[in-house]
Order: structure tokens, then sequence, then C-alpha cells
């Protein structure tokens, strides 16, 4: 899942809805004083207080309040708290419980909340999905195209759905995410229909749709031979990477190394791969241990290089392997003919063909 989805606040909608009801009044009882009215116990008081409140450790006290006094919105308000505040305060086991409690009492966002919980920290795919899908079924527009997202290689009937509801429902990442999977999964008649919703997504900061409609304006909306425009593909390479995509950065560096003419230029792309590398694209690490070995666009950077290469071929990409083992072997990096041998079975196993040619039978 490309663009993290973060735990949200179910306080906006509850507080309208308690003062379109009349519940302000309880607070007038205590002079508008949300503090002193939480303190008399009113429920209301401790959601307007915690959200007045400036600092973490106050809100979630006015929370915890609220949440005590019965209100499972105030238990889940107290849940984001403890899940997005930086340590001592951080208590992300503790969240997941209180968005346990609000997404079994039927809030959507609390079952949203649970899922980001258990896809980033638990890792925990399938139970990811469980609690996404029924804040999808609640009408979480957001956890809709998160169902989406973490169900595309588990079932792409599913993520359709999924998206088609989130954009039906009024997400504009939902609607761009809905045309990034077309983009992937139907005909290139359906690009150019595409592109209004990926650009409105990525202008609502969706990693994804930027990156997916940076593909098109390079490679061709519509299919090889459709307009291309790598100005504005650029721009929307670099508005994914900003935003963490790590394929984003390595697609930016790879246009800026292609174009490059001079050593600055290729050095400046090479950046680019790096970010993409240091968010997790093991493929960049492997490209850029490969260009500082070389020493052809950019400084030889021997060290650097290794440390590249072995972290792609540590994290499991073949090609990694090979390139470290071809670098060994031709004496450009040190480790000797056993090392690069052992890093060429590595690659074989892990898929690689041409490196299983270089396989070489055990001496006598």
């Amino acid at each position: 899942m490309s663009a993290r989805p973060m735990p949200r606040s179910v306080l906006a909608p509850l507080l309208a809805a308690l003062l379109s009801a009349g519940c302000d009044r309880l607070v007038n009882r205590s002079g508008r004083d949300p503090a002193k009215g939480c303190d008399l116990g009113l429920v209301s008081a401790c959601m307007l207080a915690g959200q007045a409140a400036q600092g973490a450790a106050q809100k979630r006290a006015y929370y915890a309040r609220g949440c005590a006094l019965g209100s499972v919105a105030a238990c889940v308000e107290e849940g984001v708290v403890l899940y997005q505040s930086p340590p001592p305060l951080r208590d992300r086991r503790r969240a997941s419980e209180l968005f346990a409690r609000g997404c079994a009492a039927n809030l959507a966002l609390a079952c949203g909340n649970l899922s980001v919980y258990q896809d980033w920290d638990l890792q925990d795919r399938g139970a990811a999905i469980v609690s996404a899908r029924r804040a999808c079924e609640l009408g979480s527009r957001e956890a809709c195209w998160s169902l989406g997202a973490l169900s595309t290689v588990s079932d792409p009937v599913e993520a359709r759905r999924s998206f088609e509801r989130s954009c039906a429902l009024g997400s504009v990442v939902g609607c761009g995410r809905l045309a990034a999977f077309r983009v992937l999964n139907d005909p290139p008649t359906v690009q150019p229909a595409a592109m209004e919703p990926l650009d409105r997504a990525c202008a609502a900061n969706d990693a994804h749709s930027c990156d997916t409609l940076g593909v098109l304006l390079r490679d061709g909306v519509g299919g090889a031979g459709g307009p291309r425009d790598p100005v504005r593909a650029r721009r929307s390479f670099a508005r994914s990477c900003e935003l963490r995509n790590a394929g984003a950065c390595l697609n930016l560096g790879a246009m800026g190394f292609a174009a490059g003419t001079s050593q600055a230029e290729h050095v400046a792309a090479l950046e680019f791969i790096q970010q993409g590398c240091d968010l997790g694209a093991l493929r960049g690490c492997a490209a850029v241990g490969t260009e500082l070995a070389l020493g052809t666009n950019v400084p030889r950077d021997l060290p650097r290089a290794e440390r590249s290469l072995r972290r792609a071929c540590e994290g499991g990409h073949a090609l990694g392997c090979r390139d470290l083992a071809v670098f060994i072997r031709d004496g450009v990096l040190p480790g000797g003919p056993q090392r690069a041998q052992a890093l060429f079975r590595q690659a074989c196993a892990g898929g690689d063909t041409p490196a299983c040619g270089e396989l070489r039978p055990p001496a006598d």
C-alpha cells in the first residue's frame, strides 16, 4: 500500500451531531467551560475540551475521561492520540484496543483505524482486510479505497468493487485509485478517461495516483503512440516521491539519469534513486550500487557501492546478488572467488537465470 492511511478522528462529525441535538446546553451549565464540564462528568464537554487542548497529553486526559464516562467515540479519540503521539505517550497497542472497542460499536472510522494498526504495525494483512471491509460496509469511503489497495493482489474483484464504492461515496482518492486500477488491469483505451481522476487524486496528495499519472505522461496516454508530457511526468513523480512513494522516486531518478548530460545531473538523479532505496525499493539499492561501482556517470564510491548491493541482495533482490557477485569476481569489490560463487548461487536460487550460468562446479 503505497499511500499509508493514518488513524482518523471521529470528532468533527460527532460534535456536529451533538450540537445539532442541543447537547451544547450541557456545556452551558458549566459556564461554557468544557474543561469544567468534563470534570462534572459531561461527555460532550470532554470531547470539546479534548479538541481545544493544545498538548497531546492533555488531549488524551480529556478523551480518556470521556471514555471512562462511557463514550465509545471518546475512546476512539484517545486511541488516535495514543497512536499518533511521539514517545513516551505513544502506545499503539492500547490504541488498537480502543479502536477495536469502537469497531465493535459499529464506528466506521474506528474499524478503519484498527485496519491501519493491523496492516502497518502487526503486518497482518488478513486481519487488516477484515477490519477495512467492515469499515467500508459501515460507509467509510477512505476505508473502501484502503480495502481496495489491501486486496488488489489477493482479490482483484473485491479491490475493483471497493474502489468503485469509495469513488461513489465521493472520495477523490478513491476515484483516483479506481482509475489507476483500470489503467493497470483494463485495455489502454481506458487511459484517456483515467487522466482527470488521477490528476484530482494527485492534487489531493495520493502518492499512488501521482505515480500512475506520471507513468502515463511518460510512456504515452492510451499506449506507446499516445501523447506524452515528460515535464508533467517528472512533476507527478516528484510529488509522489515527496509523499514517500518508493517507485515514483525510482521513476524520477531514472528519467533524470536518462536525460542527464553532465556528472552533476547524474549525481542528482542518483539521489532520487537512493530515496527509493531508502523507502524500501530494493531494485533502487541495486541500481545505486551498480552505478557507484562502475563510476561511469557518477564518481566511483566502492564502499557505498558494496553497501547498496549487499542491502539489495540481503533483502532478496536476485539481480543485486548477481551484480555484487560480478563486481567481486572481476576484482572491483573485495570478497574472492568463493564469495562470488556463493552470491551467484543465491541469485540463481532467487530466479536470476544469468546467474545460474555463472555457477562453476566445486574444485576437487
